[in-house]
């Protein structure tokens, strides 16, 4: 009695597992794991992957045939529980399909999948595409209708994240859990995630700190000086310091001095000196690095629309800015003072400071000291005391008109109101 029904409830509940497996393994798969797949030679990963590139129709297609199987399985065993039980058929049926559908149509193969979700989701590729023919005239409708309403709502089904600040995520994650990356592997990952969209300008040596020399001083003077500055290129300078005439490569230099038993009087600086390279301030780092190599170059000088100077950048600052410090001689702009305080030179890069710290200062400057001044609109005292970003910065040394060192103490402000109390 009621043998048939009862077998078709519990094919269509086992149909039911089936889709909601379906479900969760194509939710849970990414295109970047099908086509290392696809690399090793697994088969139907093209299939799999030409369904990937239309994820949302895949898994409104499967969500409708899962609520259809659904439906029917409910509303044969409610049959069954009135033929049997008369008023409370309707209340039992209720609890124990729910139940059921609960238990083994959802949270039993949905659990499976996610640990098995590429072999699944190969698997189902088939299912999914006969069941995509069949319901695509029931999913076409659906979709138009759900996007009418968000249209009436004005609300917006595209994802905002980006698939950079998906993967992004995603290594923060895995050093989290201490899986796979530390804090080298993600400083090193996220250095090249972040170069993608940034000009030179953010990461060139701005004009004030550069070492530049005088084409007109005395020879003697000039060949002193760039031996002892320790750098392999200089730029060189006429009448004013903003006026780069040309490049010297100390190596040119020192061969130079060899060959003329170190006779500086015999030195013709116009034939050691390479002509400038400029390019804009908004160039691509990215496109910078490609050009760098196209040109056998490793230095170029930065201007702004108008031709003025801004500074310089080599080859080396964009790698540091993946790798970190290629040599670590240079002076240290961050000083720990304790676990909450720190002194920060001001021409400390904001990326330098986020990145050795863990912060997430906002990128509205380049620098710490233009950062303060962007959001306090006013050039600072020294011994003011402002609060940023969930930080007390006071303000610890000036010189003239810039900012050359802060002490700055997190506070754990969430807002990101600014207080002056100095």
């Amino acid at each position: 009695m009621y043998i048939l029904e009862t077998i078709i409830v519990i094919l269509l509940v086992l149909f039911s597992s089936v889709l909601s497996a379906i479900e969760t393994a194509v939710t849970a798969t990414s295109i970047g794991k099908v086509q290392q797949l696809k690399s090793k030679g697994i088969l139907k990963t093209d299939l799999l992957l030409k369904l990937m590139k239309n994820k949302e129709q895949v898994i409104s297609t499967l969500l409708t045939a899962n609520s259809i199987v659904n439906t029917v399985a409910t509303t044969v065993g409610t049959s069954i529980a009135i033929a049997i039980y008369k008023e409370l058929g309707t209340i039992i049926s209720s609890i124990v399909m729910s139940g059921i559908i609960i238990v083994f149509a959802e949270v039993v193969p949905k659990a499976i999948a996610v640990s098995k979700a590429e072999t699944i989701a190969l698997l189902a590729v088939d299912v999914i595409q006969v069941l995509s023919t069949i319901l695509a005239p029931v999913s076409y409708s659906l979709s138009r209708i759900i996007n009418f309403i968000c249209w009436l709502f004005n609300i917006n089904l595209v994802s905002k994240v980006s698939g950079t600040e998906e993967i992004r995520g995603l290594i923060e994650h895995q050093h989290q859990e201490g899986n796979v990356f530390d804090k080298m592997d993600r400083d090193m990952l996220g250095g090249v995630l972040d170069i993608k969209d940034m000009e030179v300008s953010q990461i060139m040596v701005h004009r004030s700190k550069m070492c530049t020399i005088n084409f007109d001083l005395p020879i003697e003077e000039f060949v002193a000086k760039a031996i002892a500055l320790q750098y392999s290129r200089i730029p060189i300078w006429k009448e004013s310091s903003e006026n780069i005439v040309g490049i010297l490569y100390v190596r040119d230099l020192i061969k130079e001095l060899h060959a003329n038993n170190f006779d500086v009087r015999n030195i013709k600086l116009n034939e050691l000196i390479a002509d400038p390279w400029f390019i804009p301030e908004n160039a691509l780092v990215t496109n910078q690095l490609g050009k760098f190599k196209q040109k056998y170059s490793n230095i170029a000088l930065v201007i702004d629309e108008y031709g003025v100077l801004q500074g310089m950048i080599t080859r080396q600052d964009i790698l540091e800015e993946i790798v970190g410090p290629v040599f670590d001689n240079t002076p240290n702009n961050i000083i720990k003072v304790n676990n909450t305080t720190y002194i920060i030179d001001g021409s400390s890069s904001i990326r330098d400071v986020n990145r050795e710290l863990n912060w997430n200062l906002p990128d509205d400057a380049t620098t710490v000291a233009g950062l303060i001044i962007y959001h306090i609109q006013k050039i600072p005292q020294q011994g003011e005391v402002y609060y940023l970003f969930g930080l007390k910065i006071l303000i610890d040394k000036m010189h003239a008109h810039y900012i050359q060192l802060v002490k700055v103490e997190t506070v754990n402000i969430d807002n990101k109101e600014l207080l002056n109390v100095g």
